[in-house]
């Protein structure tokens, strides 16, 4: 049976010194088929680079690549789709987040289910603090971008794709975004320029991956 994992689950199984790492693992021994989106996939991958280091997000990516997940697209409808999710539920499930974990991770996790939540202005509202605090980080950046585009906010995508590139022309993210998005606005050759450039940066695995769920191809 296939079951959505969260970005805490993923982070708390890759990190050994999470205090649930044990229970992370065994969760997700017990699922068949882990299923994870993009925006899971970047969001735990970022965390692991920034609190870990980057050897850990590789290997998250690697087994993510040899078939420990399956991977899929958040497309505008399952955002839209999402909204409807009851308030009351949502806090209910904050609250139990923020008593699974130690302090040094609360803000971190309560950032993500902000994310999961739907609620778009407020999604972005945390993702621009994040960036705000992290003006350093070209994931941070690209993570915020990807969200406006899907939101399409394509001028203040843009902008931020931008900072992304400028501290980091190698953020693969942001080049994956940026295909994305242009390919969404039916801009072909911007979108192909991105997708060259995504292809140089990645193995051929990895790249045929994110293709394969971009395009469908």
């Amino acid at each position: 049976m296939s079951v959505f994992v969260d970005t805490s689950v993923w982070f708390g199984a890759a990190n050994i010194r999470d205090r649930l790492n044990a229970r992370a693992k065994n969760i997700l021994a017990g699922i068949t088929v882990p299923v994870l989106t993009d925006h899971v996939l970047v969001e735990t991958w970022r965390l692991l680079h920034a609190r870990v280091h980057r050897q850990a997000a590789e290997q998250f990516w690697l087994g993510v690549r040899r078939g420990a997940a399956q991977l899929e697209k958040v497309l505008a409808v399952d955002l839209e789709a999402v909204v409807a999710v009851d308030a009351e539920t949502d806090a209910h499930a904050r609250v139990e987040l923020v008593r699974a974990c130690d302090d040094d991770q609360v803000l971190d996790r309560a950032r993500v289910q902000r994310r999961q939540d739907g609620r778009e202005e407020q999604a972005l509202h945390f993702l621009k603090m994040e960036a705000d605090e992290q003006a350093g980080d070209a994931p941070v950046h690209a993570s915020y971008a990807i969200h406006l585009a899907r939101v399409r906010r394509y001028e203040d995508a843009e902008r931020v794709f931008a900072r992304s590139l400028l501290l980091d022309r190698g953020c693969w993210a942001a080049h994956f975004g940026m295909w994305e998005m242009y390919l969404a606005q039916g801009k072909t050759e911007l979108a192909e320029k991105h997708e060259r450039f995504l292809e140089t940066l990645l193995a051929p695995d990895e790249f045929d991956l994110l293709r394969r769920k971009l395009t469908g191809t």
